[in-house]
């Protein structure tokens, strides 16, 4: 719900930038089970949302919500709660206060961020450093410059780092596919470098591939519908190679 309200708020995430977060407070304020016939089950909630600095632990804004929610149990209730929580004008008002606290902050900060950045490359924590980059708003010019410029070489080191592991899955989804087209395919090959250890055996891989698929469709009288999936492989598969990418995020943030 909260990733909903944010991204209409025109706010996106994915839980990979590690340097501010939207997080929300619980606080039970009633659990009953009502009188009539057939029982239900009524809990309520408030709910304390939270922007906050994970660096510096300072709040940026708050709102706050209550929740209702009746079911014919009590997980079912607290279902139904979370699916009431709403998009008001004080959760709108406070994710316009944050976020522009939230480039001032990049702003003011610029030589913090590359210290941050350059701390994590040094460690070989590329994904946590790419995640640092990616996070930077447009807005805040000189962060997200510099940002920008770091970007293509951290996606190589982290490309690099998990190469062996994008291949183990290349062949995985290879198996999976099974001739079919697969856009996971192409997106792994996407993730394995040029130049890599593992780059030579994923092309011999992914043409084999590529082969199968089309023999099935030929064999399946489907080269009309391979070919329309085709059109869009380079599409899909750099949606499907950002998930995978964004996966290395969401662990180095975590």
């Amino acid at each position: 719900k909260m990733l909903e309200i944010a991204s209409q708020n025109g706010i996106s995430g994915l839980g990979s930038a590690p340097g501010f977060v939207l997080g929300c407070e619980i606080a039970q304020t009633g659990r009953a089970a009502t009188g009539t016939a057939p029982q239900k089950m009524t809990v309520q909630y408030t709910l304390t949302f939270k922007v906050a600095n994970t660096s510096t632990g300072d709040v940026y804004a708050t709102a706050t919500q209550d929740v209702t929610g009746v079911g014919n149990s009590f997980p079912e209730a607290n279902q139904n709660s979370a699916n009431n929580i709403k998009n008001s004008p004080e959760l709108q008002k406070m994710l316009q206060t944050a976020s522009a606290r939230i480039i001032d902050w990049y702003n003011q900060n610029v030589q913090t961020l590359k210290n941050q950045i350059s701390a994590a490359e040094g460690a070989g924590d590329y994904d946590l450093a790419l995640a640092l980059a990616e996070a930077v708003p447009q807005q805040a010019t000189s962060a997200f410059n510099y940002a920008s410029s770091k970007q293509s070489e951290l996606i190589k080191k982290m490309q690099n780092k998990h190469a062996a592991e994008s291949l183990s899955a290349l062949r995985a989804f290879i198996a999976e596919a099974n001739g079919n087209f697969s856009p996971k395919v192409a997106a792994c090959l996407q993730m394995i470098p040029e130049g890599s250890p593992e780059a030579n055996e994923a092309q011999k891989l992914y043409a084999t591939y590529e082969k199968k698929m089309t023999e099935k469709a030929a064999a399946d009288n489907k080269q009309k519908e391979l070919e329309e999936q085709r059109t869009h492989e380079k599409e899909l598969a750099a949606i499907e190679a950002d998930k995978m990418k964004c996966k290395y995020e969401q662990m180095a943030n975590a």
